[in-house]
């Protein structure tokens, strides 16, 4: 379970403003890294943009 810290972080470096965004972004992050995981997200196609916004500008295989 995610603590509000937690989110709170992830709100504040993203520059989002809404916290029930921020804490859908949370979690969207951490299925889309066990799927990559788990190598399912390979066999997967995404249309359009799928994932969050914060995740342009991070290194790959992190969350935060």
């Amino acid at each position: 379970m995610l603590t509000q810290s937690q989110v709170q972080r992830y709100s504040n470096e993203s520059g989002l403003r809404d916290m029930m965004i921020a804490e859908k972004e949370v979690v969207l992050t951490f299925l889309l890294q066990l799927l990559s995981e788990r190598g399912i997200l390979n066999r997967l196609a995404f249309k359009g943009r799928h994932l969050p916004p914060g995740n342009v500008h991070r290194q790959p295989g992190t969350i935060f």
